[in-house]
């Protein structure tokens, strides 16, 4: 297992614990009135899930919670951000043995591709919903910002990410 935990049951544990948190702080603290932008908390820790995590199904089980969390926070229709999550995560999961042992660089890039992508489909999810226009303005001003938040918040989460990522069998042992 990972370096964190011996258990599957002590790893879901602290991923619900730690998107839990994530939700909160991203729903409440982060979110005030006078912000444009809120960031995303959540992406740093489902992206590094799905590229680094073996089995599939925790992914996609996790995946579906962290969405379910942020749908019930949110004010946008129920299942926005939990399909967005999934399909998502099944992309990543898909790319997996591509970047398993990338470098902080190429982490923070995937990062903002994977909130750029989820800011995106949540918003086409919410205007093929709701039937609601987002002016043009208020939508760059949300992504951008958005992307900039999640990008400086994301960077104090890597050693987090990196704690949590399990070790390959390739890395258990050395051959001499």
């Amino acid at each position: 297992m990972g370096r964190f935990g011996s258990s599957l049951s002590a790893k879901v544990l602290l991923y619900v614990l730690l998107f839990l948190l994530a939700v909160l702080l991203q729903s409440s603290l982060l979110a005030s009135p006078l912000s444009r932008a809120v960031p995303s908390l959540l992406t740093p820790l489902l992206l590094s899930l799905a590229l680094w995590e073996e089995k599939p199904g925790l992914v996609l089980g996790l995946s579906f919670l962290a969405g379910l969390l942020l749908d019930l926070v949110s004010s946008t229709p129920l299942g926005v951000y939990t399909l967005t999550f999934l399909l998502l995560s099944a992309v990543t999961l898909a790319l997996q043995r591509i970047f398993f042992s990338l470098r902080f660089s190429l982490w923070l890039v995937l990062v903002l591709v994977f909130d750029f992508l989820a800011r995106l489909l949540s918003t086409a999810l919410i205007l093929l919903s709701t039937g609601k226009e987002i002016p043009f303005s208020l939508f760059l001003d949300n992504l951008s910002l958005g992307l900039l938040y999640t990008a400086l918040c994301a960077v104090p989460l890597y050693p987090l990410c990196r704690l949590l990522r399990p070790k390959r069998p390739s890395e258990r042992f050395q051959v001499l």
